[in-house]
């Protein structure tokens, strides 16, 4: 642990990069599941950056007349970790790209925050690519996800925006679960991921759902980040609900909160001619 922090105080080239891929970038190389295994259709894309990587991706066909869904997921695992909500999405009907962020899985490269927002917009380019439509695409993360949704849809308006357990920056995580360490070393995180800052420019309508008993993200982020719009907005919490569980809750509210935001904004006919 010495040796470690003396490094990370000395060594500012790598400090960062240690840091953030100590407590915030948590990836896993091998894929240990796959949609098939859940009894869902699916096809494996790799998608192209504007920097030159290669990232992993699965595209999960749904319902013919209904919209698409980016998926943008939390800073640990990888695609393989996320089958049971996208069995919940594809029960709904939706269409689903998930990808890799860089780094993560199959995908190329190592993560950073920049790099992140960058393999959204790769993930976004694809499904116009294929045909769909802005109004026919909604933005959904969770945890880091969101923050990369958020930043997402500050620079398009699509038929709506869902983040999941979203926190309101890095700093304020940080202040809150390792205050004495960020004090000392928070100044070398290059990440901020400063969702507080940036939700306001958000014009698509905005559905915001979070665990009354989150344990690592408070709901009073949630609550603070819905005071920052303007746009439709709604908040749900779930009774109960804590970070990693809201899809396995036993809440008819959830699904409910899902259906409605998705039937309410999306469009009918899902491609473009």
């Amino acid at each position: 642990m010495g040796i470690t922090l003396f490094a990370v105080m000395f060594s500012p080239s790598r400090s960062d990069a240690m840091l953030e891929h100590h407590f915030l970038f948590l990836p896993a190389q091998q894929l240990t599941s796959e949609p098939s295994q859940a009894g869902l259709e699916f096809s494996d894309v790799t998608l192209h950056t504007s920097d030159n990587l290669n990232l992993h991706a699965w595209w999960l066909p749904g319902k013919p007349d209904h919209t698409a869904l980016l998926f943008c997921h939390g800073n640990a695992g990888n695609i393989s970790d996320r089958i049971y909500q996208l069995r919940f999405l594809n029960e709904l009907g939706l269409s689903v790209l998930i990808f890799d962020y860089r780094g993560y899985g199959r995908s190329e490269g190592e993560a950073d925050e920049e790099g992140t927002y960058t393999d959204a917009r790769a993930a976004l380019a694809w499904l116009r690519q294929q045909g769909w439509t802005d109004d026919r695409i909604f933005l959904y993360g969770r945890s880091l996800g969101a923050a990369v949704a958020v930043q997402l849809a500050t620079e398009n308006k699509t038929a709506g925006v869902i983040l999941e357990t979203p926190f309101t920056s890095i700093a304020d995580m940080g202040w809150r679960h390792y205050p004495l360490l960020y004090a000392i070393l928070g100044w070398l995180f290059n990440a901020s991921y400063d969702n507080f800052a940036k939700i306001g420019q958000i014009e698509s309508p905005l559905l915001i759902i979070h665990g009354a008993e989150d344990e690592i993200v408070p709901v009073e982020m949630a609550r603070n980040l819905l005071t920052r719009t303007t746009n439709p907005k709604q908040l749900y919490i779930v009774p109960n609900g804590g970070h990693n569980d809201l899809f396995f809750m036993i809440d008819p509210g959830y699904r409910d909160t899902w259906g409605n935001f998705v039937r309410s904004n999306g469009t009918n006919g899902t491609m473009s001619e």
